[in-house]
C-alpha cells in the first residue's frame, strides 16, 4: 500500500516536472494579471501590507490591505508556495526545486538562499522560531534547518517520523505553538517538537490516515488540523486526544487560520469553500465561492479581514463573515 497522493500534493508537485529544465537562473517575468494567477500562500508582514507567493515566481506586495498589488521581481520561476516573515523586513519565501528565497527589505528585493532542483523534492512550507532558527519542510520527508538565518540550510533526518515501510510521508505544514512547533502532512502525520533537537519531532496519534495540509492553535490551547474530503480534527490537550468535527461536506481543507481578537477560525479548500467557526472550532458554518476556485490559503488581517489565495488569485471573502454573523 502506498501514501495516497492528495490533489493538493499533485498541483504543487507537478510543476517540477515540467519546467525543472528551463528554469536555471532565470528571474520572474513581470505580469500585469499576477495577482488572477495561482497563489498559494499569504501573509500580512505589517498593518495593510500583505506578500502573497504563488506559480512562475510569483511574488506580489500589498500595501493597502490588498485592494490592489504590485509584482516583485525574484531570482526565479519555479512555483513558490509557502512564506514567513519575523518582522516587516525580514522573510523567506519557499517552493518548487527546494529553493528558498530571502528579503530584509520587507520583500521588495530577493537573493536565493538554497536550490536543489536535481533532488525533485518541492518544498511546501517555512517557519522561522527566531530570526536565526527555522525550518523548510517539504516531500518525501524534505526538511531543512538553518541556525544563521538561512545563510546555510541542513538536511536533517527526523527518524522517528519515517515508516519502516514506506519512508517518510510529505511534510505540508509546519507551525508555531506556545511550546514549540507542530508540524502536518501525509498518511494521517501530525508531528511535535517540543525542545532544541531539529531532529527530535515525534508523532502524536490519531485514528487517520489521510493528509493534513493544515494546522493552527486557537484559543486556550486548543489545535485545529484539516484535510482530504472535509476532516477537520480539534484537539484540547496538545495534541494527545483528538476530536473528529462534522462539516457535512468531502471538499479537501487546505487551510485554516485563527483571528485572536474576536476568537474567529477560517477554514478553506477545493471548489470554493469556505467554512466559518465563531466557537473556537467546535462548529462550522460552509460557504462557497461563486466561481468554485480551489483556495489554497486564507489569512485574518489586522483590520479583522478574511483574505484568501487560489486558482483564481487574491479572493475577498468578507461577505462570508457578514453572512454568518447575520445569521446568528
Amino acid at each position: 500500500m502506498k501514501y495516497r497522493i492528495s490533489f493538493l500534493f499533485c498541483l504543487l508537485f507537478s510543476a517540477v516536472i515540467c519546467s525543472a529544465d528551463d528554469i536555471d537562473s532565470q528571474w520572474s517575468e513581470m505580469m500585469p494579471l499576477a495577482s488572477k494567477s495561482l497563489l498559494l500562500d499569504i501573509q500580512e508582514i505589517a498593518p495593510k501590507v500583505l506578500i502573497t507567493v504563488g506559480e512562475r515566481g510569483h511574488i506580489l506586495k500589498s500595501k493597502d490591505g490588498g485592494q490592489s498589488w504590485k509584482q516583485v521581481r525574484v531570482p526565479t520561476r519555479s512555483t513558490l508556495t509557502g512564506l514567513d516573515f519575523i518582522d516587516d523586513k525580514r522573510g523567506w519565501v519557499v517552493g518548487h526545486d527546494s529553493t528558498v528565497l530571502y528579503t530584509d527589505d520587507g520583500g521588495e528585493h530577493w537573493t536565493l538562499q538554497y536550490r536543489d532542483a536535481d533532488a525533485e523534492q518541492p518544498l511546501f512550507d517555512v517557519k522561522m522560531q527566531s530570526p536565526n532558527e527555522g525550518f523548510a519542510v517539504g516531500a518525501y520527508g524534505l526538511m531543512l534547518h538553518t541556525t544563521n538565518s538561512g545563510q546555510r540550510w541542513n538536511i536533517i533526518e527526523p527518524s522517528r517520523l519515517e515508516d519502516p515501510a514506506f519512508g517518510y510521508p510529505h511534510f505540508y505544514k509546519i507551525a508555531p505553538l506556545a511550546d514549540g512547533l507542530v508540524m502536518v502532512g501525509e498518511a494521517g502525520m501530525i508531528a511535535k517538537l517540543p525542545g532544541d533537537d531539529p531532529a527530535g519531532w515525534s508523532r502524536s496519534p490519531i485514528d487517520y490516515n489521510g493528509s493534513f495540509f493544515s494546522i493552527a492553535e486557537l484559543a486556550d490551547g486548543v489545535l485545529l488540523v484539516v484535510g482530504l474530503r472535509g476532516h477537520i480534527y480539534r484537539s484540547v490537550d496538545s495534541g494527545t486526544t483528538w476530536q473528529h468535527i462534522k462539516t457535512e461536506t468531502v471538499d479537501n481543507f487546505y487551510d485554516v487560520a485563527y483571528e485572536p481578537n474576536t476568537r474567529r477560525v477560517a477554514v478553506v479548500g477545493a471548489d470554493g469553500s469556505v467554512l466559518l467557526s465563531f466557537d473556537n472550532g467546535m462548529h462550522f458554518r460552509h460557504y462557497r465561492l461563486t466561481e468554485r476556485e480551489t483556495l489554497n490559503a486564507v489569512l485574518w488581517t489586522s483590520e479583522g479581514k478574511l483574505i484568501g489565495v487560489g486558482f483564481g488569485g487574491v479572493k475577498d471573502l468578507n461577505q462570508f463573515v457578514t453572512q454568518a454573523l447575520n445569521n446568528q
